[in-house]
C-alpha cells in the first residue's frame, strides 16, 4: 500500500475510534461537561489549546468560561483548573481519584516513565518510589544529614560570586549540580567543574524537550509509535534515542561513581546510603529490585529538583536588581539579625521575617511550574453538577493561582509586605508553599531541602553582595524588565546581566574558607 494510503488509513481508524469513545462517554451521564470553548466536529478543541504563553492565555479563557475549562481533544478529555480553591476540591479532597498521571507515549517509549516519581502512574511502582524520597527527604532528614551540605554548597556560590561576579548564571547552575551530587550520590566536585554539570544538563534539557504538552502528535494518536523510523513522522523516534542515551548514561554513571565511594573515607549520610542500607535489608530480587529503583530515584532527584531551584534562585538575582528597595529592607533586617562578622545560618531563619517573606515573595512572583503536572481521573466524578469522566487529565494553572489579585493585590509587583503584618509573618495571607509544589498525594517530596536552599542562598548573597541593573554606555541603570520563558515545563527567566558587588571590604574574609 503506498505512504500516503497507509497515513490516510491510519488517520481514518484513528478518527473512528476517536467518535465511538465520545459517543460511549456521553451516554455514561446526564450531566453535562463544564464550560469550555465549543469545539469542531472530530478534533474538538486541538485547535484552542494554547501552545504559547499557555498559562495567561488558559487563564483569559477561564475569565470567560468559569474557574473549570473543559476541553475535548480529539475525544480526550481535559480540565483546566483556575483557582486555588478548586484546585483543592478535587486534587487535595479527592486525592485518591485525582493522583494518576496522564499516559504519555513518549515517556513510555523513553522507559523513564517507569523510573522518575513525577512521571510515574498511581499503584504500587509509585508508592514504593513515593516511600524511597519520603525516607530519603522529609523535613528531619534534610535537617539532621542535609544542612552542612546545603552551607557548604552556598558558600562556594559565595565564593565563586566573589571572583568572577559577570558569571552569576553559570555559577547558579553550577551551585545546584554540585548540591544534587553531594547530597544524592556524595560525589564532590570541583568549582571549576565542566564534565558533571554538561551530563547533567544534557539529560534534563532532552527529556523537558519531549515532555512538552503537543509537541508530538504521537500523544494524540499512540498508533503511531509502531510506525518505522524511515517513514516521515517518524522524528520522534529519533529524539526517544537521544533521551534514552543521556538519561541512561547520566542514571548509571552516577550511581556506579557513587558506589564506588560508598567505602571509603567520603561516603556519609547521602540519599544512596540511605537507600542502599534499605536494599541490604531485603534478598534476592527483592534486593536487585530496590537498587534498581533506587537509581531511578536519585536522577529523577536532579532532573525534578535542581532546575526548579536554578530557576528561583536565578529569578532572585532578577527580582532584587528591579527592586532596590527591597534588597535594602532584607540588608538591614540581616545586619540587625546576623552583623557582618559571619553568614546567616538556619538558627537565624526565624528572626528573619522580612528575608523569608522575601523567599514568599519569590516562589509567588516566578512560578518556577507554571502549569504544574497534570493529573489524571482514575474514575468518572462530579463536581458542581459537571461531568468529569474518567481519564481525565487535570491541569492546575499554577501562574493563574499566583496572580489571584484578590489574595494578591499588584500582583505583577514584587512586595514581600504582602507576606507580613505587624512585622512578622502573616499566617491570613495565601501562603504560595501550598499551591506551588503540587496537590495531594502527588505534593512535590523534595520541597523541605528545596525550601532550605532557597533560604539560605538567599540570605547569604543579600547579606555579602547588592545587587543591581548594568549600566548603559553613558553609565545610567539599564532598566530590567521581568521576562521568563513560560512555554516550558520548568520557566525561567529569559537572559539577563546585572551587576554583583560586595557589600563592604570584610565579606571576602566571610566567604574565603
Amino acid at each position: 500500500m503506498p505512504l500516503t494510503q497507509s497515513a490516510m488509513f491510519l488517520w481514518f481508524c484513528a478518527i473512528l475510534i476517536l467518535a465511538y469513545s465520545i459517543f460511549l462517554r456521553r451516554r455514561k451521564s446526564s450531566l453535562p461537561f463544564p464550560p469550555g470553548p465549543p469545539g469542531l466536529p472530530v478534533i474538538g478543541n486541538a485547535l484552542d489549546i494554547p501552545t504559547t504563553n499557555i498559562a495567561q492565555r488558559l487563564h483569559d479563557l477561564a475569565a470567560r468560561y468559569g474557574k473549570l475549562v473543559y476541553f475535548s481533544v480529539l475525544g480526550r478529555s481535559i480540565i483546566v483548573l483556575d483557582s486555588y480553591d478548586t484546585a483543592c476540591e478535587l486534587l487535595d479532597k479527592r486525592s485518591r481519584n485525582y493522583s494518576d498521571r496522564p499516559d504519555s507515549v513518549m515517556a513510555k517509549l523513553t522507559t523513564f516513565a517507569d523510573s522518575n516519581l513525577p512521571l510515574i502512574s498511581y499503584g504500587p511502582r509509585w508508592r514504593q518510589h513515593r516511600r524511597i524520597f519520603h525516607q530519603t527527604l522529609q523535613l528531619p532528614t534534610v535537617d539532621t544529614f542535609y544542612r552542612s551540605n546545603i552551607r557548604q554548597v552556598t558558600r562556594e556560590l559565595l565564593l565563586n560570586l566573589l571572583e568572577g561576579p559577570q558569571a552569576f548564571s553559570r555559577h547558579i547552575n553550577h551551585a545546584f549540580v554540585a548540591s544534587v551530587l553531594s547530597i544524592g550520590y556524595g560525589i564532590s566536585i570541583p568549582r571549576d567543574d565542566k564534565y558533571y554539570g554538561k551530563l547533567l544538563h544534557e539529560a534534563l534539557e532532552t527529556l523537558e524537550a519531549i515532555v512538552v504538552p503537543g509537541k508530538y502528535p504521537v500523544e494524540v494518536i499512540p498508533a503511531l509509535q509502531y510506525l518505522p523510523t524511515w517513514m516521515p513522522g517518524a522524528r520522534f523516534k529519533k529524539d526517544i534515542g537521544d533521551v534514552r542515551e543521556k538519561v541512561l548514561k547520566a542514571r548509571w554513571e552516577l550511581y556506579d561513581k557513587a558506589k564506588s565511594l560508598l567505602d571509603s573515607e567520603y561516603a556519609g549520610d547521602t540519599m544512596i546510603v540511605m537507600m542502599l542500607r534499605r536494599a541490604a535489608t531485603l534478598e534476592g530480587a527483592a534486593a536487585a529490585d530496590e537498587e534498581e529503583q533506587a537509581t531511578g530515584a536519585l536522577i529523577g532527584t536532579y532532573l525534578a529538583g535542581s532546575d526548579t531551584t536554578v530557576a528561583s534562585v536565578r529569578a532572585f538575582f532578577l527580582a532584587m536588581a528591579i527592586n532596590p528597595d527591597v534588597q535594602k529592607k532584607a540588608q538591614a533586617e540581616l545586619d540587625r539579625v546576623v552583623g557582618r562578622t559571619r553568614l546567616p545560618d538556619f538558627e537565624d531563619r526565624e528572626s528573619l521575617p522580612y528575608v523569608n517573606a522575601v523567599v514568599k515573595e519569590l516562589t509567588r512572583w516566578n512560578v518556577v511550574a507554571p502549569m504544574g503536572l497534570p493529573h489524571a481521573a482514575l474514575e468518572d466524578d462530579e463536581y458542581n453538577g459537571y461531568f468529569i469522566p474518567k481519564r481525565t487529565i487535570v491541569i492546575a494553572n499554577v501562574w493563574a493561582m499566583s496572580r489571584d489579585p484578590v489574595a494578591y493585590p499588584d500582583p505583577e509587583i514584587f512586595n514581600p509586605d504582602r507576606f507580613l503584618k505587624d512585622g512578622e509573618l502573616y499566617a491570613g495571607a495565601l501562603d504560595p508553599y501550598s499551591y506551588i509544589f503540587g496537590f495531594g498525594r502527588r505534593v512535590c517530596p523534595g520541597r523541605h531541602l528545596a525550601d532550605a536552599s532557597l533560604f539560605l542562598t538567599c540570605a547569604s548573597t543579600l547579606h555579602a553582595f547588592s545587587i543591581s541593573p548594568p549600566l548603559d554606555d553613558n553609565g545610567k541603570p539599564v532598566k530590567l524588565e521581568a521576562r521568563v520563558e513560560t512555554d516550558r515545563v520548568i520557566a525561567h527567566p529569559k537572559e539577563f546581566e546585572c551587576i554583583v558587588e560586595p557589600r563592604w571590604a570584610g565579606v571576602a574574609d566571610l566567604v574565603r574558607p
